[in-house]
């Protein structure tokens, strides 16, 4: 936005009386929320898996391809698995174009978030040049 920006500091009180209510199943669900939230390591992993189909698979087309026209023919593999591993072999693309344009759309999502939720137009009852009281 352009502002300057300042922090305020404080301490907070401890809990006077009663207990958490959050159980362990919201806990876990917080933090996987929080994981997918606040990391693009997720949209990575899909574009990583994608490749990771693409360069297997694809080696396998390749060895059924030696195997086929290279005159061994040891295996032997019906005209359905070439189809198969084909089809593999392009959800492997798909899903490798998938977790780019995920992962697009994540960066410019922190480039949104970066932003300040709020912006003080006036310091009241605090000293010049810090963000601490009095």
């Amino acid at each position: 936005m352009g502002f300057r920006r300042t922090t305020i500091d404080f301490d907070a009180p401890a809990r006077h009386a009663g207990t958490a209510r959050y159980s362990y199943r919201r806990l876990i669900r917080l933090a996987l929320n929080s994981f997918m939230a606040f990391s693009l390591l997720p949209l990575k992993l899909a574009g990583y898996v994608g490749l990771f189909v693409i360069v297997v698979f694809g080696g396998l087309l390749g060895f059924m391809l030696v195997d086929k026209f290279g005159g061994s023919n040891s295996f032997a593999f019906s005209n359905i698995a070439f189809v198969i591993v084909t089809n593999v072999i392009m959800n492997g693309i798909v899903l490798s174009c998938i977790g780019l344009v995920a992962l697009y759309i994540g960066h410019i999502h922190t480039e949104v978030i970066g932003r300040p939720l709020y912006i003080i137009r006036k310091r009241l009852g605090l000293p010049k040049g810090t963000g601490k009281p009095g």
